[in-house]
């Protein structure tokens, strides 16, 4: 089934949102000393992608 274009890019919307706000004021080293940042990044990253990702036939 396929899903509004709109509703895809409104998640991904939120989930730079979420990013921007989880690494607000962080700097480099800061984000690499934090592992739950790092996970809570990678998560947003990864899963929006893989839920924007047409399925392959």
């Amino acid at each position: 089934m396929l899903h509004d274009p709109k509703a895809y890019l409104y998640d991904i919307v939120k989930a730079c949102d979420a990013i921007i706000s989880y690494t607000k004021g962080m700097d480099n080293i800061g984000y690499l000393q934090d592992r739950m940042i790092q996970d809570a990044v990678e998560r947003n990253f990864i899963t929006k992608f893989f839920l924007t990702s047409s399925p392959t036939p």
